[in-house]
C-alpha cells in the first residue's frame, strides 16, 4: 500500500485548491463514483475528474482522498482544503465543514476491500476521527456510496479498532449541557477528544471532578452537535434523540 501526495498526480496548469478547513473535523464520509466503469490507471482518472469539476463547476474535485482496492491512497484536498463533496441537503449547515471524505474506487456492485478499509479507517485516524463513518446518503439525497458499501459500514467494518474511554486524567476538557425533554432533564458531555458521551443527570459531578476545564452552554443546537462529534458506541440514549444525539423531529 502506498500513499500519493496529490503533487505525484494532478496537472500543475490544473491544482486542487480551495479554501482552508472551516471547522473541526469530526465524522468521516464514504463516497464512490456513481460509475459501473472504474479506470485503472487512478491518477489519470483523477486528473480527469479535476478538469471536469473546474470546466462544470468551477472549483476543485471535492474529497479529501482516493481510496483503491489495493488500499492505496491519493491525496485530493488532504488535511489542506475544505471539502466540497456532500453539502449536507438533510442536515441544517454546511456539513463540508464538518467532515473528511474519502472517495472509493467501487463500482456499483462492489463492496470495499479488506485494504481498502484498513486504509479508510488509518485516515481517519490520522485526522483525529473516531466513531462510524457515515455514507454520503447520510448528508445528501443520494445514493452514494452504495448498498454494498452502506452494507459494510452499518455492519460496523469500518469502525475504528477501539473507541476511546472517557478521559480520567483530569486533563481534557468537556463540555456539560443539560437538556430538558418534556420534564426529562438529560445531560451530554462532549470531550475535547471529538467525541460525545450521554450520563445520568445524577452522574454529571463525576464529570466535573474528572475534568480541569468545564465549558457549559445553555441552549441546544443541531447544527453544533452534530458538527461536535459521534456519540460514542454503547452509550444509551436520552428521550428524544437519534444515533448522533440530535433531537428527533
Amino acid at each position: 500500500m502506498a500513499s500519493f501526495r496529490r503533487e505525484d498526480w494532478q496537472d500543475p496548469a490544473k491544482p486542487v485548491t480551495g479554501p482552508p478547513p472551516k471547522a473541526k473535523r469530526t465524522v468521516g464520509v464514504l463516497h464512490w463514483s456513481g460509475d459501473d466503469s472504474i479506470p485503472s490507471d487512478k491518477k489519470a482518472w483523477l486528473r480527469e475528474m479535476q478538469a471536469s469539476y473546474l470546466s462544470s463547476r468551477g472549483y476543485s474535485l471535492g474529497y479529501g482522498y482516493l481510496v483503491d482496492a489495493a488500499g492505496n491512497d491519493y491525496e485530493i484536498r488532504g488535511a489542506d482544503f475544505n471539502m466540497a463533496s456532500n453539502p449536507g441537503d438533510k442536515v441544517s449547515g454546511n456539513a463540508n465543514d464538518w467532515t473528511l471524505s474519502v472517495l472509493l474506487d467501487v463500482n456499483l456492485t462492489q463492496q470495499a476491500s479488506d485494504a481498502a478499509i484498513a486504509t479508510v479507517k488509518r485516515l481517519f485516524a490520522n485526522a483525529g476521527i473516531g466513531g462510524r463513518p457515515v455514507p454520503h446518503s447520510f448528508y445528501d439525497y443520494t445514493q452514494c456510496c452504495g448498498a454494498p458499501v452502506t452494507g459494510q459500514i452499518n455492519a460496523g467494518k469500518f469502525d475504528p479498532g477501539g473507541s476511546p474511554p472517557p478521559p480520567d486524567q483530569g486533563d481534557e476538557d468537556v463540555l456539560v449541557n443539560l437538556i430538558t425533554f418534556k420534564k426529562e432533564i438529560a445531560v451530554w458531555a462532549q470531550y475535547s477528544g471529538g467525541y460525545k458521551i450521554w450520563v445520568p443527570e445524577t452522574d454529571v459531578l463525576n464529570i466535573l471532578h474528572l475534568c480541569s476545564t468545564v465549558k457549559t452552554v445553555s441552549s441546544f443546537d443541531d447544527d453544533w452537535f452534530l458538527a461536535a462529534g459521534p456519540v460514542l458506541p454503547g452509550t444509551p440514549l436520552p428521550y428524544a434523540v437519534d444515533a448522533w444525539g440530535r433531537k428527533k423531529k
